[in-house]
């Protein structure tokens, strides 16, 4: 609590939206359909989330404390949680067709094979931007979740299902800030003659850069999904 009150009055707005969000999720989960898709946003924000926030602190010394080049720091992190929060999307997604261990471990395997490629774009392109132009951990937080939202395709639902939409857009902000959080923490960012750049270029690169970089990596997936539809999870998890 202590270092939520901390927070800007911007953050703790946020913070504030996603306990709204939690609690309809919770509400449409309880009173009118159990959906094993959406209880992962439960448990990964609630469970993973909060043990994040309790030790934050202690989790950002031991990783300035580790003593590797912080290029492998960011890579390593940003794909291991990659790695530990598919496994996760994986089981809840699986549970929705039955537990099966053989199967379960057949879709960690296809989510792990779909979201290193997805995610490539964001985790190279942060390491770059925090590294050359010292975004504090804030302003990287609030870029990677307004990507978030934008790369889970709920842009769409402004338009047509405006209150799904801003259910949809703090799970999905605080989704993808936790699984970059590690990664962001690690850089003991100094400042370079670069990082002068006004707001306007600094959020044009922090939202441009991540979505260019993924977009290669993306057509990649697309064709290999075409050819190896096996290597991946199923359309109906991950259209």
């Amino acid at each position: 609590m202590k270092q939520l009150l901390n927070l800007p009055v911007a953050y703790r707005l946020l913070y504030a939206w996603l306990a709204l969000a939690l609690v309809a999720l919770g509400g449409y989960l309880l009173v009118v359909e159990w959906v094993w898709q959406a209880v992962y946003y439960v448990i990964w924000l609630l469970g993973f989330g909060g043990l994040f926030l309790w030790q934050k602190e202690r989790l950002t010394i031991a990783l300035h404390a580790w003593r590797a080049p912080r290029g492998i720091k960011f890579i390593l992190l940003g794909y291991g949680m990659v790695l530990l929060e598919e496994i996760l999307a994986a089981l809840c997604n699986h549970l929705g067709e039955g537990f099966s261990l053989p199967l379960f471990v057949v879709r960690v395997g296809q989510f792990w094979a779909f979201n290193l490629l997805a995610f490539s774009g964001l985790i190279w392109g942060w390491y770059l931007l925090v590294t050359r132009w010292h975004y504090t951990y804030p302003e990287a937080v609030f870029w990677v979740g307004l990507y978030g939202f934008i790369a889970e395709h709920s842009l769409g639902y402004l338009a047509s299902n405006p209150i799904l939409a801003a259910v949809l857009f703090p799970l999905n902000f605080f989704t993808y800030a936790l699984i970059l959080s590690p990664a962001l923490l690690s850089v003991k960012v100094k400042p370079h003659f670069l990082n002068a750049l006004k707001p306007l270029w600094r959020g044009t690169f922090g939202l441009g850069l991540p979505l260019l970089l993924t977009m290669p990596f993306v057509a990649l997936l697309e064709m290999l999904r075409t050819t190896h539809p096996f290597w991946f999870p199923p359309y109906v998890f991950l259209p």
